[in-house]
């Protein structure tokens, strides 16, 4: 019976709260969203498109790019591709994995404390700031997620089947995040209170299931396991997992500071006679390894926040024993986490604009578009993108001298850029090239090929675009899209 309630009252929080985050959040939520699964997965189905560093090396496993080219030749098939809808499609269904994690939650805490526990815990989890930032926007984090949730669970049930099933989640979310193999001694460790026999049984489903997606890469690279290989020899010792940029060891403190009230009650842990460590490493583990990468990213913690909610959901009930009207402790510290969950996504990376997006779309379903060139949007804008634009035309950035792009520069070391510019003053316009292009204004607006343009209203051309022969035919929000005069 108390199930029944927990999980409605869960259920009911997070349609209102994620359905909020869902109607306010548009866009992406990170460039590579859009570059690591969208653009690749439409390249492999259309046979043109722009490639990223990470898919010039065969970074990524090839399982990614094929699933998504699966889904747009399907759907381009049935003549349903809309690339608009499906990146909605997508965003629900990163918000059902959320949910879904809410709700492991919920038993997890239950099983590792008690069911009172595993609610605040929940609780925690839904109104958690890194919720409505990559729970309502298209992303791989949630569903890392809940494999890795899923599996302790499904490792404490002692199940032989069950611990297959564990096996298996976990070789897929290390298919998502090659971070996840920091976990892999974690869950065997749990599995070596059961009999050794079902610890062996965890450790083949993690590498028959790594060895499946790694047999794809041997289609996709041309070698078994090839991006795992390539992400340990150009990731971990070539110094290519820090080409964008490089944080302080200390940046994920920021973490902390987002999360005060569930911190707060965290520390009533430390007096539990009923002290529970395994859950707490996976974090602590997890944010002390990613610590000493260079590159550091809010949405790598997605990965394991619910482990550190356990504590905090075990830490509010304890809190709550010492007072005697519950409600007046639990009701203003999670509405201060609901407080911090709203206001800082918006501070943080703003809730985004689809308008972008839309206009490359509307540019591409033109029958007369014979080039296009773009200026003051970016590749987290969804620019350049073939996804979007869906036609084999090429897409120019117009710019001003150096502009860097998500390629390997070859020259690659501690002295050079990890990634290459492009002189954008001696580009020239390839009709036939559909990857990164860029050229300078005068060239742009003076060559008679390039017959669409899409910019901001408010654009750093020295020209205005209609003394060139460009009007306005279409406006999304503050983005226009321009065709030129015959």
């Amino acid at each position: 019976m108390e199930d029944k309630k927990n999980l409605l009252i869960l259920t009911v929080l997070s349609i209102v709260f994620l359905g909020y985050g869902l109607t306010e959040s548009q866009g992406l939520v990170h460039r590579d969203s859009l570059s690591q699964f969208l653009e690749p997965g439409y390249k492999l189905a259309e046979g043109y498109g722009i490639t990223v560093w990470e898919y010039q090396v065969g970074y990524r496993p090839y399982l990614h790019s094929l699933g998504f080219a699966a889904v747009i030749k399907t759907l381009k098939t049935l003549g349903l591709y809309n690339p608009l809808i499906l990146l909605q499609a997508l965003d629900f269904l990163t918000a059902a994995f959320l949910f879904g994690a809410v709700i492991l939650t919920y038993f997890l805490g239950k099983k590792t404390f008690c069911g009172q526990a595993g609610f605040y815990a929940a609780l925690f989890t839904l109104f958690s700031p890194l919720t409505l930032l990559y729970g309502t926007r298209f992303n791989i984090h949630p569903q890392v997620t809940v494999f890795l949730l899923a599996s302790y669970l499904l490792i404490s049930s002692g199940s032989k089947k069950k611990i297959m099933a564990a096996g298996a989640f976990i070789g897929l979310a290390f298919c998502l995040r090659y971070t996840v193999i920091l976990l892999v001694p974690l869950f065997l460790f749990q599995s070596l209170k059961l009999k050794k026999e079902k610890t062996v049984i965890l450790l083949l489903l993690f590498l028959f299931t790594t060895l499946l997606w790694g047999f794809v890469d041997l289609v996709g690279w041309g070698s078994l396991l090839h991006s795992l290989k390539t992400f340990i020899t150009l990731g971990l010792f070539g110094g290519y997992s820090n080409v964008s940029r490089i944080e302080h060891p200390l940046y994920y403190v920021f973490f902390f500071a987002m999360h005060i009230p569930a911190v707060y009650t965290s520390t009533y842990v430390f007096w539990d006679k009923d002290k529970k460590i395994l859950p707490a490493m996976f974090f602590l583990v997890y944010l002390i390894s990613l610590s000493f990468v260079g590159h550091k990213e809010p949405r790598y913690l997605v990965d394991v926040y619910p482990f550190f909610m356990l504590y905090a959901g075990r830490g509010l009930l304890l809190f709550t024993k010492s007072v005697n009207q519950r409600t007046l402790v639990v009701f203003p510290l999670i509405f201060f986490s609901i407080i911090l969950s709203i206001l800082l996504p918006e501070a943080f990376i703003g809730w985004g604009s689809d308008s972008p997006m839309q206009a490359l779309t509307y540019a591409g379903g033109q029958e007369d578009v014979k080039a296009l060139a773009y200026t003051g949007l970016t590749l987290s804008e969804g620019f350049p993108s073939y996804f979007f634009f869906d036609r084999n035309t090429p897409q120019l950035l117009v710019g001003y001298g150096y502009v860097v792009f998500p390629k390997l520069n070859p020259n690659f070391s501690s002295k050079y850029s990890g990634l290459i510019a492009l002189n954008c003053s001696a580009g020239q316009v390839n009709l036939s090239d559909t990857e990164f292009q860029c050229l300078n204004p005068g060239k742009a607006l003076n060559d008679s090929r390039i017959n669409y343009f899409i910019a901001p209203r408010k654009t750093d051309l020295t020209y205005p675009l209609e003394k060139h022969g460009f009007n306005v035919i279409k406006t999304f929000d503050g983005v226009n899209v321009y065709r030129r005069c015959k």
